[in-house]
């Protein structure tokens, strides 16, 4: 029997719950880089990824076009949860938002699906092989290019349609783009 959206919510929740290392209360969501966020109810968008910034506060990366500052942010996966973080920050020219998310309700892990966030490095460069975790398409991989045009671009070649904006690009666990 297919799964409904709320036994897809329901199994979504309960995979996740099997593996957080901490009890989690009703009030507290996991969020990591892929996962997939509403952005002041309008867009649906992919968390980059999530961590403490040098004044301890816990902030996390998507495009910069999924919304603007005071842009409020939602759990795709539980819309029920409400409000978890806002954009303190958006930079259209560079296409990045920084979003500053309340720890009260929020668990930063460092994996979503097939990809791992462990640590940050430079652009890819080919022929190393890039993977993505989107909100929309999921786990893609394929070739990077590089800075074929020498614009401060990395090209590459990924599955990614609407949704997956801010999606983490990583060549194996290491965080090289968005």
């Amino acid at each position: 029997m297919p799964l409904t959206g709320d036994s897809r919510k329901l199994t979504l929740l309960a995979r996740i719950k099997s593996n957080c290392p901490v009890a989690l209360k009703a009030n507290i969501r996991i969020e990591g880089g892929g996962s997939g966020i509403i952005v002041g109810n309008a867009s649906e968008c992919t968390l980059t990824t999530i961590g403490n910034d040098r004044a301890g506060r816990l902030i996390g990366i998507t495009a910069g076009h999924c919304g603007g500052a005071g842009a409020t942010i939602v759990p795709e996966y539980d819309p029920s949860a409400g409000v978890v973080g806002r954009i303190a920050f958006s930079n259209p020219e560079y296409d990045y938002a920084v979003i500053e998310f309340d720890r009260a309700k929020v668990i930063p892990v460092n994996r979503i699906g097939n990809v791992s966030i462990t640590q940050l490095g430079p652009p890819a460069l080919f022929p190393n092989i890039v993977c993505k975790e989107g909100r929309t398409t999921g786990n893609t991989c394929g070739v990077a290019y590089g800075d074929v045009l020498q614009s401060q671009e990395t090209w590459s070649q990924l599955c990614v349609v609407e949704g997956d904006s801010g999606s983490p690009v990583v060549v194996g666990t290491t965080l090289v783009g968005m």
